[in-house]
């Protein structure tokens, strides 16, 4: 044993030697001597802070980018919801009262203007269509009067003038067929204001059925209403909404209302992506102070989103619109040795890049410099990109 122990301590002496006598003798000068294909420090540096990852392995492992926003620190980030509008729904009842006998609609039914909803058999409604009815014949009657009154007015004028009868009867006449053209004038007014009484009710038909229709294109909120019930005049007997008049709605702590004013603009995000604006047009502030109970209301602009979907909006104060700053979700920065990093998605992969960071807020940070503003950068599961870098390196040593 101690035999090998001395031949291996032979052979490393040898070696050495070996080395030391091919080494290039030029006195006390050094020269380095660069191998084809070997990287300088700063390419190094540069080439070990990138991971290299196709988007489809990017994508299974739930890395998710998106592009930068700008803001402030005077920032506010609240979430929202597409609403209808206060003026979009539109209440719909009975003009007169009657029963249902016939439901068209149910509550979620898309309607269009003029589709019928339901249908009530109302007596009052077949008592002003026969007194329409009547009004008319009145009509017919008054002008009958008044055709012959007229006949006997021209007949007693010839009469009058051979002498036949006298003057007094020839006023007689005239004054007969005056009246009777002022009943047929009187009769008609009684029988428009009994066919608008028939328009008012909803045109009854002659047992008094009454169909009532769609005002506007929409779809049906409620509709209270079953076969068999009675409907009372101006009930509420169902509710339809305009889809296409809707506004965003969002909630926000009172103590931020004096960041925000009628008129400001909101710039706010849809689940799938699309980057939309709103103008602030009606502010109700809460009754407890910090309870989160007050509310914007912001009319959307150049889009008609679907009532219910959620937005993520941000607010810039008028105070803090000036020098507006990449930021970045707090999750896309992460803390590699003594630096803040970013991971920023490049054609090889993914770019550690370091940055100075300045004021969070709301789940965001302000970026002072390090990027941009133009990159597309990792907001989701950076920690795994993080955790690959540091295997690298330590591969590397």
């Amino acid at each position: 044993m101690k035999n090998k122990s001395y031949i291996i301590s032979i052979i490393a002496v040898i070696a050495a030697l070996g080395i030391g006598y091919m080494l290039p003798k030029n006195g006390n000068k050094s020269q380095t001597i660069k191998a084809p294909g070997a990287t300088s420090k700063e390419e190094h540096n540069e080439a070990s802070d990138i991971v290299e990852l196709n988007d489809n392995d990017a994508k299974s492992a739930g890395i998710e980018t998106a592009k930068i926003n700008f803001g402030t620190g005077s920032e506010i980030r609240i979430l929202g919801r597409v609403m209808a509008a206060p003026e979009a729904k539109i209440m719909v009842g009975a003009p007169i009262s009657g029963r249902v006998s016939r439901v068209y609609v149910a509550a979620g039914s898309m309607v269009n203007k003029g589709t019928p909803l339901f249908e009530i058999i109302s007596a009052e409604g077949a008592g002003i269509v026969a007194d329409a009815r009547a009004a008319n014949a009145n009509v017919n009657m008054a002008s009958a009067s008044a055709n012959a009154a007229q006949s006997a007015y021209s007949s007693d004028e010839f009469l009058y003038a051979k002498g036949v009868i006298s003057r007094r009867e020839l006023e007689n006449s005239k004054a007969s067929a005056i009246s009777a053209n002022a009943n047929v004038a009187a009769q008609s007014a009684y029988a428009n204001a009994a066919h608008a009484k028939v328009g008012a009710a909803g045109a009854p038909s002659a047992n008094g059925a009454i169909i009532i229709r769609a005002p506007i294109t929409g779809i049906v909120n409620n509709m209270p209403i079953s076969v068999g019930g009675f409907v009372p005049q101006g009930a509420m007997a169902g509710e339809i909404t305009n889809v296409d008049n809707t506004e965003a709605v969002f909630q926000i702590a009172p103590n931020l209302l004096e960041k925000v004013s009628i008129g400001t603009r909101i710039n706010f995000e849809t689940n799938d992506g699309r980057l939309l604006s709103a103008t602030i047009k009606a502010i109700a502030p809460g009754i407890d102070a910090g309870a989160n109970n007050s509310i914007i209301r912001a009319k959307i602009e150049g889009a008609s989103l679907a009532v219910g979907t959620v937005i993520n909006a941000r607010i810039v104060s008028q105070n803090g619109a000036q020098n507006l700053r990449p930021i970045v979700p707090n999750d896309a920065i992460n803390s590699i040795g003594d630096a803040k990093k970013v991971f920023v998605k490049t054609d090889k992969g993914y770019r550690a890049v370091s940055v100075i960071i300045g004021n969070s807020f709301s789940g965001q940070t302000e970026i002072i410099s390090g990027l941009k503003g133009d990159e597309i950068i990792v907001i989701k599961n950076a920690f795994l990109l993080k955790s690959q870098l540091a295997k690298s390196e330590l591969e590397e040593e």
